[in-house]
């Protein structure tokens, strides 16, 4: 396996959870995008997520 594509959490400047105080706790997130290769295989797992829109 391969990671073409690290993952992230991050909190949004702001918006970060301060316990007992704030109940938004908003993050910013990315999934990993992965290559598999195997004998008879090869797959890209992407979960469809990334931090810009278009």
């Amino acid at each position: 396996m391969t990671v073409l594509v690290e993952g992230y959490v991050s909190p949004i400047e702001g918006r970060e959870f301060v316990p007992g105080k704030s109940a938004d706790g908003a993050r910013k997130v990315a999934g990993t995008v992965a290559l598999v290769q195997g004998k008879d295989i090869t797959l890209v797992a992407d979960p469809g997520m990334v931090s810009g829109g278009g």
